[in-house]
């Protein structure tokens, strides 16, 4: 890894990090970030920003299934400065390897597991559109997360200029799909 006066930046592609399964994988062996569950913290500091590929990040399931074996490099700005708001103590650039060929590419991962005795299981899947200078990225999960017979998860908010969210919590269940778009200049 490289560092300057307020960032590190550690090199993914090529390395055993690129081994792991997913980005939140990664982030658990980058200095001065913290991940617990799905708690990312920058330094200590809850208030932070995660960018893949100068895009702003807007709900951190989209960062949680994101293979590791697609990143190229990540950054970690200790010290964001007045680039950012104010409000901002942390900030997470995560660069993709530079695949620009046009196509179709998409992920599945799944989990079963015990929650104080009950069976839970989550199911997600990615597919990645390219074409050109346009990504669609779209993310579908289902979270069945029994804890005394309650579901409960955190969801933030998606981008309000190209997300879609959609939630719907019946009998334990949750179903999210995100719908991100981005044009590359």
């Amino acid at each position: 890894f490289s560092k300057t006066e307020s960032s590190v930046v550690v090199k993914v592609e090529n390395t055993i990090l690129s081994k792991q399964n997913k980005v939140i994988d990664i982030l658990k062996y980058i200095p001065y970030v913290s991940v617990v569950g799905n708690s990312i913290t920058v330094a200590g500091n809850d208030q932070i920003l995660i960018y893949v590929n100068d895009h702003k990040v807007r709900n951190s399931r989209f960062i949680e299934n994101v293979s590791a074996s697609e990143i190229k490099e990540i950054e970690v700005v200790t010290s964001p400065g007045a680039k950012y708001d104010s409000s901002v103590r942390g900030v997470i650039k995560i660069k993709t390897l530079n695949n620009s060929e046009d196509g179709v590419s998409s992920s599945f991962s799944g989990s079963l597991f015990s929650l104080n005795g009950r069976i839970s299981e989550n199911i997600n899947t990615n597919i990645n559109f390219r074409l050109g200078k346009w990504d669609i990225f779209d993310i579908a999960g289902l979270d069945d997360m029994r804890i005394n017979g309650y579901s409960s998860q955190e969801h933030r908010m998606v981008n309000p200029y190209a997300s879609q969210t959609m939630k719907s919590d019946i009998n334990n269940d949750r179903f999210i799909f995100q719908n991100e778009i981005y044009y590359t200049k």
